[in-house]
C-alpha cells in the first residue's frame, strides 16, 4: 500500500505516443492500479507557455512546479526525431496538427530536458523514433518500478 500518491506524468510533444503508452501501461500492468498516470502535466505548461509566449509573467512559476513535482513524482518524455515526425503527420487524416509547431515544441522539450531536466532522477527520456509501442513501454517500465519502489519506501 502506498501511503502518498505518486503520479506519472507522460510528457512530449503531439505524434510522440503519449495516449498509446498510456493505453499499453493501463493493459500491460498493473501500475496503473497503483500510481496515478496523466497524459500532460506541468511540464506541459511550462513549455507551451514559454515557446509560444503565453502568460510570460506565470513561466517561473510554471517552473518552479515543474521542480516540485518531480522532486516526489515522475515525468516519462517522448521525443522524437524530425523525420519520425514527419512520417506520423503524413498518416494523420485531419490537420488540426500544425507540423512547424510539433516541431518546435518537440525540440523545446529536448532542449529543457538535455539543459536541466536530465539532472533529475525521476525524468526519463525516450527517444520514440523506430520503436513499437511495446518497446516504449518497456523503457518506461524501468522508471514505474522506481517511481513504485520509492514510493513503497516512503
Amino acid at each position: 500500500m502506498l501511503i502518498n500518491p505518486v503520479y506519472i506524468d507522460l510528457e512530449g510533444a503531439d505524434l510522440t505516443g503519449k495516449s498509446t503508452l498510456l493505453k499499453t501501461t493501463f493493459h500491460e500492468s498493473e501500475y496503473s492500479k497503483i500510481m496515478c498516470f496523466h497524459d500532460r502535466g506541468v511540464l506541459t505548461h511550462f513549455i507551451y507557455n514559454k515557446e509560444f509566449g503565453r502568460y510570460r509573467e506565470d513561466t517561473t512559476m510554471w517552473l518552479e512546479e515543474v521542480v516540485k513535482f518531480v522532486r516526489k513524482n515522475g515525468i516519462i518524455l517522448l521525443v522524437a526525431g524530425d523525420i519520425e515526425l514527419k512520417k506520423r503527420h503524413s498518416l494523420r487524416s485531419d490537420d488540426c496538427f500544425k507540423l512547424d509547431a510539433i516541431l518546435k515544441i518537440n525540440e523545446a522539450y529536448i532542449t529543457f530536458y538535455d539543459k536541466f531536466l536530465c539532472d533529475f532522477e525521476n525524468v526519463k527520456k525516450i527517444y520514440v523514433d523506430n520503436k513499437t509501442p511495446y518497446e516504449i513501454y518497456d523503457e518506461a517500465r524501468i522508471l514505474y518500478e522506481k517511481m513504485f519502489r520509492k514510493a513503497m519506501a516512503w
